[in-house]
């Protein structure tokens, strides 16, 4: 009970600072509604809506590596393998959440991320998400992925996989920091 006292604190301390600089931010935000929004442009890639219903949320579960984990074929990253039982009757939904701080992979070559359930990939929000290439390095990965599931036990878990473009066997793939997030609803 102290543990969540606690950290129900430390949100009431923000939020008492913010409302102190309170007058000048939204003062700013009175200019700031005059204007007009940014144009986007047409070339932008908007992103794609994925409905993702649950009801309650039933459990909560995080997994990862704390460092650089690299492959040059196909590997299960460490710590992303986490399992939980389903309903026992209907369907629960996944929502899922796997992000990378970096990436990286040879010049030319690329790194696939896949969220699995059970084995079978699942497809991300934005399907384009799945990819990063030699060409930019060191660049963050996030993707969100949503699934629904029956009784029995599952297990999510993410798969790195190095592309080899050359076909020279020179391919590598890495991830920095690798974290899942998963949450089960009703």
């Amino acid at each position: 009970m102290k543990k969540r006292f606690i950290a129900a604190a430390v949100p009431v301390l923000v939020a008492g600072s913010l409302a102190a600089a309170a007058p000048s931010m939204s003062q700013a935000a009175e200019k700031d509604s005059d204007q007009t929004p940014p144009k986007v442009s047409a070339n932008v890639a908007a992103a794609e809506l994925v409905p993702c219903v649950g009801g309650k949320q039933k459990k909560a579960m995080t997994g990862g590596h704390g460092y650089w984990f690299s492959t040059t074929s196909s590997d299960v990253v460490p710590g992303t393998a986490l399992s939980f039982g389903g309903p026992k009757k209907g369907k629960d939904t996944l929502f899922v959440t796997f992000t990378a701080s970096n990436t990286w992979a040879n010049s030319a070559d690329a790194g696939r991320v896949r969220v699995q359930v059970d084995g079978a990939d699942i497809k991300p929000a934005n399907a384009g998400v799945e990819y990063f290439y030699g060409s930019n390095q060191y660049t963050s990965f996030a993707g969100q992925y949503c699934v629904k599931v029956g009784k029995g036990s599952h297990t999510v878990r993410v798969v790195l996989e190095s592309i080899d473009s050359n076909a020279d066997g020179s391919d590598i793939a890495y991830l920095h920091n690798p974290m899942l997030h998963v949450e089960v609803a009703d």
